[in-house]
């Protein structure tokens, strides 16, 4: 019997600087469809949105995972 790592996380995306918004994420989903749910949730274009992450802007096709220690 093996831990299983949860499907959807709920993370804190800081939006223009000045707004933490929660965002659930399906482990499945790439950096392209985190901007996605974060546009529809704050009516803007996906095109518009960086994702920055320690400094390092990531790129569209990079896959979202967690690391539990």
């Amino acid at each position: 019997m093996g831990s299983r790592r949860p499907q959807r996380l709920t993370i804190f995306v800081r939006f223009n600087s000045s707004t933490n918004i929660p965002v659930q994420i399906d482990l499945q989903w790439n950096v392209a469809r985190l901007k996605e749910e974060i546009a529809m949730q704050q009516e803007v274009d996906p095109r518009e949105i960086r994702i920055i992450f320690a400094g390092n802007e990531l790129k569209d096709d990079l896959q979202l995972k967690v690391i539990l220690a």
